[in-house]
């Protein structure tokens, strides 16, 4: 029943008068604002790091646990650090109900993309590798570019298989 009930308040079943569920499903359309949104929040965060010149080392530390992952080639701990990688630019700005929602948004397709689907980890390294430079670089009118493009592929993986 729990499930359930997040699963209905995700939107993706309707409940019905008689107490039975119905799925309503996913368009691509929303899946790409999925992720649209995450790339907008993700740079926004990146550029308050970067407004109040906070420490990045546990950022820099999680993309060195990502690409060690890569290395190793086991997906679920690929995954794991990837989703540890973009959670640490949310928790850098010390917003208890930002990073929360930020959880929340990395926990749906985003986590499902990385988790179950043919993702192309090398070239995810590259572009967190951007992202990551253009953070340690205080390159702030190229963020929203490179996560752009990173999630713009992440939704490509979706929308192919999903």
């Amino acid at each position: 029943r729990e499930a359930f009930q997040i699963l209905e308040l995700e939107g993706i079943l309707e409940r019905l008068p008689n107490r039975r569920m119905r799925v309503i499903g996913t368009k691509k359309r929303d899946i790409l604002y999925n992720f649209r949104i995450l790339s907008t929040l993700e740079s926004e965060f990146a550029s308050i790091i970067l407004e109040e010149n906070r420490n990045i080392s546990t950022l820099i530390k999680a993309f060195e646990e990502f690409k060690s992952a890569v290395s190793q080639q086991v997906r679920e701990t690929c995954a794991e650090k990837e989703l540890a990688f973009h959670m640490q630019i949310s928790v850098l700005i010390e917003n208890q109900y930002l990073i929360q929602l930020h959880q929340k948004l990395l926990n749906g397709y985003l986590s499902y993309v990385l988790n179950y689907l043919n993702v192309e980890w090398r070239s995810n390294i590259n572009r967190l590798q951007e992202i990551l430079g253009a953070i340690e670089n205080k390159q702030k009118t190229y963020l929203r570019k490179f996560f752009d493009a990173y999630f713009e592929e992440i939704a490509q993986v979706i929308t192919k298989e999903g």
